[in-house]
């Protein structure tokens, strides 16, 4: 492994210094030292959620409907999505 893949980061301009440190904390090449490796109180408690209304419990207990939905090309794909998961008033049919 190259030493500049181990120390590559992400650094999109247009997102926040609260954004940018989380990713580049979740995406460490090296497993030790990777956000989350203890617990995922390390996540939870990462300045960026502090911003953020974000449900754990719903998380957690797969509940929680994603906020992104997949732009889907052909109308078999369809049948990857759990219905249920869907956000109340997105139609499927496009």
């Amino acid at each position: 492994m190259l030493a500049a893949e181990k120390e590559r980061t992400w650094d999109n301009e247009g997102t926040s210094q609260e954004l940018r440190s989380l990713t580049n904390e979740l995406l460490k090449f090296e497993p030790m030292i990777r956000l989350g490796h203890k617990n995922w109180e390390e996540i939870k408690t990462h300045q960026f959620f502090s911003r953020v209304n974000f449900d754990w419990n719903s998380l957690a207990g797969k509940s929680m409907v994603s906020p992104l939905l997949p732009i889907l090309e052909h109308r078999m794909e369809y049948r990857k999505i759990d219905p249920m998961k869907i956000r109340p008033g997105y139609n499927l049919e496009g």
